[in-house]
């Protein structure tokens, strides 16, 4: 997939008052029907299980499924830089047990996701108990929830405008017919973070975009009815977003189908039905191959674009990734931010903060990277564990 089309890009008719010829438009009531959606290269690779494909979903006559460009909650918009912090890597202080890195990322982070509770967590409100929520924090009883928010509260000292969420489901927590809405949303409440971040990989969606169908026969309803449990179990002022598989949005508008077709075309109908519940949506842009050659973030990002208007960071995986051999690099990093920003997206979303590279940079390096691109200012900020060390004993 090495060729990008850099000519057409989602345009909304506000962002400064001009949309170029050849550009998609959206938050308008007379949408452009003649503009078509950028195609990419076909390609031959696929992801594990998947035969090799060549075929490429016909253009259609409408290139713009978003009518309105909601507001953001989150900023700066463009510029947004989104880290998931695993639990089962945290760094203590013992007696009492203290969480010491999540209070060190440093304040140009804007988002952080937390991994992992499962769908089918157990906790009462008041409970302060997180030995069935799936948090995998090291401390003991009680002692996990109190260090896991007085972490959050320390983070939130440094930098007041963070988002901090909980991130529900993941490549191993996968009970979601057990989901228990009301008990995700009493441990938001009482860890005083902002949302829930909803991570569905489940291996059995039914998808058929990827052979000529027009559905995923049972994740469609299902996503649709865990998007609506969170969305009316928070409330409306907390936040939920969702992390959006590399090839969620294949198979139409002219993208190609490419890699497995358990995942390939996943988001379409849950976007189009209930995106609107959604706050944004964090790409998992890994795990499909070569940047720029079998695969490209940009185009995924393209691709989630034509059929959601709210905000969208593309991401990116700290090396080893999990399947075809991409190894990233702070010139892939900024060629990716670079497209995103200039397209109406949000940032960049990095999996995961603790994660030890095989080679390449880490997350530090890529936030910081990121930081100086954005002019973010503070860039050089260390891990700051002494300081928030003092601060606590």
């Amino acid at each position: 997939m090495s060729s990008q089309n850099t000519q057409n890009k989602v345009c909304y008719p506000t962002e400064g008052g001009n949309c170029p010829a050849g550009t998609i438009l959206c938050g308008s009531s007379s949408p452009d029907t003649t503009t078509t959606a950028p195609v990419p290269a076909t390609t031959t690779s696929s992801a594990p299980t998947a035969p090799p494909t060549t075929t490429v979903a016909p253009v259609p006559t409408t290139t713009c499924a978003p009518t309105t460009k909601p507001s953001n909650p989150f900023q700066p918009e463009g510029k947004t830089i989104v880290v998931y912090y695993q639990s089962w890597s945290g760094t203590y202080r013992w007696d009492p047990c203290t969480i010491t890195d999540l209070p060190a990322i440093p304040s140009y982070v804007s988002v952080v996701n937390i991994a992992f509770i499962q769908p089918e967590l157990s906790y009462v409100a008041g409970s302060h108990d997180l030995s069935n929520t799936g948090l995998q924090f090291w401390c003991s009883g009680t002692q996990n929830f109190d260090a896991l928010k007085t972490a959050v509260a320390s983070l939130r000292t440094k930098n007041p405008n963070v988002k901090v969420l909980l991130s529900v489901g993941g490549a191993t927590y996968n009970n979601w017919q057990a989901a228990n809405f009301v008990a995700a949303a009493a441990l938001v409440n009482d860890l005083n973070v902002d949302g829930i971040d909803f991570d569905y990989e489940s291996e059995s969606t039914g998808c058929t975009w990827a052979s000529g169908g027009t559905s995923c026969s049972i994740s469609d309803t299902q996503i649709a009815n865990l998007i609506t449990g969170y969305r009316n179990a928070l409330g409306p002022n907390k936040l939920l977003t969702a992390y959006g598989w590399s090839t969620g949005a294949y198979a139409i508008n002219g993208y190609p189908v490419y890699g497995n077709p358990t995942w390939c075309g996943l988001w379409i109908n849950p976007l189009r039905t209930v995106g609107t519940k959604i706050d944004a949506m964090w790409l998992g842009s890994y795990d499909a191959g070569p940047y720029f050659d079998t695969y490209d973030p940009r185009v995924a990002y393209d691709s989630y674009r034509a059929l959601y208007a709210g905000a969208i960071g593309v991401g990116v995986q700290v090396a080893p990734e999990g399947w075809g051999g991409n190894v990233i690099s702070l010139a892939n990093v900024q060629t990716i931010a670079n497209h995103v920003s200039s397209h109406g997206g949000q940032g960049i979303m990095i999996w995961s903060w603790q994660k030890q590279p095989s080679s390449g940079p880490n997350a530090k390096q890529i936030a910081q990277s990121l930081c100086t691109l954005y002019n973010l200012g503070n860039c050089g900020q260390r891990r700051g564990v002494l300081s928030f060390l003092k601060n606590i004993f």
